[in-house]
């Protein structure tokens, strides 16, 4: 057995040990989640701020949800709509806590005393040069760790790429310690005389002095939050890093072969891990009727071809290993149970976490007497189907309509049989209820008409 964590899991409860009992938990994280339900619970609020946006000729996105155990790029989805929609929330908090309205409103129903304390310190926080500079930097962290999440996502994810990926992922991090795009961005909007799009920010101007909040704390903020994010990064994903089995499976990466011309580097290449990995799997392979002896050979084999190879263009691993299984398997079968373990380790759970979103879209309130075969059916399409683009309906249709299933303005052959074979009603007897029902409906028609020829002739009459 080799036991996995979903590692795109252990990479949000990483970032959510970063950031505990930072300003970015306690300000950030707890603003975005109450905008969140300051629009969620309000569906005229929304609109004011929808109306705000045109006028002030800016496109907005509507606030989402941040908070709880998720992905982390919808942390960045919700930070990225605050800063987009900065300018036109500070001016519908000003709005909100004016006296002008207080003063229009004077019944209390539109904006409470309670509520407008609310929108003060909303407006507050978000006219801070604190908060500005530390909203940049909360994106940019998020960036990097948003990035390495989707990719941990990736069902196409080789487990012998997580350990160069992250490493990656935390040097462009430390990088960041001395420059990022959002900060720079967000100092260079920020005028000399305080204001920031247009809004007053308080503590001073932007670019003072030696000793102001962005040449002094925001750097020692910056260095300490990103050295803990790394930190906790690394405590998380060490484990499964360090594991002997996952440092062996970078057998998967073919570039990594070294070319005909390096033959001690080829000849040793490898060797290592795949006893290690031998050893681990034995009974597994044993029992599928492997012969352990012949593992190595193929493997000195398998590192001949790909590396006299290398001259012409490379597939991707991934594309190689598949290319190998449909057309070398009988010379490589040995080896193949082994290259086949690897390939279905599974790093990240986000397949199996999609089928409940694709569940909770397909169950709505008004589904509800759908039966499991048809939901199963359905959550197939939706997570293994073509997409839309690519769907040739013509196939499915043909098949419906060959099946002699109910359709539309179309009498089957079983129904036109039965009719056909009806014993005729003699002339005065009873009649059936399809002859009823047509009668009923001729005389609807003739009824219809007549009324209507006799409002032309009254028309025509009157003209």
């Amino acid at each position: 057995m080799l036991k996995i964590h979903c590692l795109a899991h252990r990479l949000e409860l990483s970032l959510a040990d970063a950031f505990s009992d930072t300003y970015f938990k306690s300000e950030i994280d707890e603003f975005m989640m109450n905008l969140f339900y300051f629009f969620k619970r309000s569906t005229k609020r929304f609109k004011q701020f929808k109306d705000l946006s045109k006028v002030l000729g800016q496109d907005v996105l509507k606030p989402t949800r941040a908070h709880g155990t998720r992905w982390i790029d919808h942390r960045l989805k919700a930070a990225n709509a605050l800063d987009r929609n900065y300018d036109t929330l500070v001016s519908l908090f000003e709005d909100f806590a004016s006296e002008e309205r207080r003063k229009k409103k004077a019944g209390g129903k539109d904006i409470t005393p309670a509520e407008k304390a609310k929108m003060k310190g909303y407006l507050k926080l978000l006219k801070s040069e604190k908060f500005v500079l530390c909203l940049a930097l909360y994106r940019d962290i998020l960036d990097d760790l948003a990035h390495l999440s989707k990719w941990l996502q990736d069902d196409t994810a080789l487990m012998a790429d997580v350990r160069a990926t992250v490493e990656a992922t935390l040097g462009l991090l430390t990088r960041k310690k001395e420059t990022s795009r959002y900060v720079n961005l967000a100092k260079g909007e920020m005028k000399s005389d305080g204001f920031y799009r247009g809004h007053k920010l308080t503590k001073g101007t932007g670019r003072r002095d030696e000793v102001d909040f962005i040449t002094t704390e925001f750097m020692m903020l910056r260095n300490d939050t990103i050295d803990k994010v790394i930190s906790c990064v690394s405590s998380r994903l060490q484990d499964f890093i360090d594991n002997e089995i996952i440092i062996a499976s970078s057998i998967l990466d073919i570039s990594n072969i070294p070319g005909v011309s390096e033959k001690e580097a080829l000849l040793e290449y490898g060797v290592d891990h795949l006893t290690t990995l031998t050893k681990h799997f034995e009974t597994v392979l044993v029992a599928q009727g492997c012969v352990l002896s012949e593992i190595e050979r193929e493997w000195e084999k398998l590192k001949l071809f790909v590396s006299r190879n290398k001259s012409t263009k490379m597939p991707s691993s991934l594309e190689f290993w598949k290319k190998m299984f449909q057309e070398k398997i009988s010379e490589y079968s040995n080896l193949l149970h082994i290259i086949h373990i690897l390939l279905v380790v599974p790093i990240a759970s986000a397949h199996v976490e999609r089928q409940f979103s694709i569940i909770k879209r397909i169950l709505g309130d008004f589904r509800g007497s759908l039966s499991l075969p048809v939901i199963e059916h359905l959550v197939r399409i939706c997570s293994s189907g073509v997409s839309v683009s690519k769907f040739d309906p013509n196939p499915a249709v043909e098949n419906w309509w060959l099946s002699q299933k109910r359709r539309p303005n179309f009498r089957s052959r079983k129904a036109s049989k039965e009719l056909s074979t009806a014993p005729q009603i003699p002339a005065g007897g009873e009649k059936s209820d399809l002859e009823l029902l047509f009668a009923d409906t001729n005389s609807d028609a003739n009824e219809d008409s007549r009324s209507d020829s006799q409002s032309e002739t009254e028309s025509e009459s009157a003209n």
